[in-house]
């Protein structure tokens, strides 16, 4: 999944789980979507970084349809 997230700028080590938007399906006879999941906050040994952009593979498409028996169910 492609995702996009803000990092929080005001603390590098939130104790708050950060809203991210990507792109993923919710079964593999389904097109992608947008979506929003929520991620854990960071921890002392994490980095934030910006994502400006991102892309999706042709793996990504391949596991998403479950092309590789049981992958998007892992």
């Amino acid at each position: 999944m492609a995702t996009t997230a803000e990092p929080n700028t005001t603390s590098p080590h939130s104790h708050a789980p950060t809203t991210a938007k990507g792109w993923g399906t919710d079964a593999p006879d389904q097109p992608l979507r947008p979506m929003e999941f929520e991620r854990r906050a960071l921890r002392p040994n994490d980095v934030a970084i910006k994502i400006t952009y991102a892309g999706i593979c042709h793996s990504d498409l391949h596991t998403c349809r479950n092309d590789w028996a049981e992958a998007a169910t892992r």
